[in-house]
């Protein structure tokens, strides 16, 4: 269970009618719905199939993106917006001493760190 003292809390109103998620190797080049950097072959991430509002449809996550998202979203999200909630809810109040951030692997640690430094000096 994450200890993290920083919790991102989305209103997302749009909860599937159902979905199903599981971590698959890309047989091609795909986006990533949150970074929107490629996912390409052979590469783990996150895919969800699921129907909102009657419409079906399918999100990948890069393996860094769901990483972050697990430990910093603590009640639920909306696909492609969480650098978003980063930005107005978690960056200002992050450091390296966070234990969020702490419980990051290497890579996505300096993933965020990347993001925070492009919300830092674009502030």
């Amino acid at each position: 269970m994450s200890e993290c003292d920083i919790c991102v809390a989305i209103d997302a109103d749009d909860t599937p009618d159902v979905h199903f998620t599981k971590t698959v190797r890309a047989r091609k080049r795909y986006g990533c719905c949150e970074c929107g950097r490629f996912i390409e072959p052979g590469e783990m991430h996150q895919r969800v199939n699921g129907k909102w509002e009657g419409k079906f449809g399918t999100y990948r996550t890069c393996g860094l993106c769901a990483e972050i998202r697990s430990l910093f979203f603590c009640s639920g999200w909306i696909y492609g917006e969480m650098w978003e909630g980063m930005r107005e809810q978690a960056f200002e109040r992050l450091t390296t001493a966070s234990p969020c951030f702490i419980e990051l692997s290497a890579a996505a640690k300096e993933f965020v760190l990347q993001m925070w430094r492009e919300w830092k000096f674009d502030v």
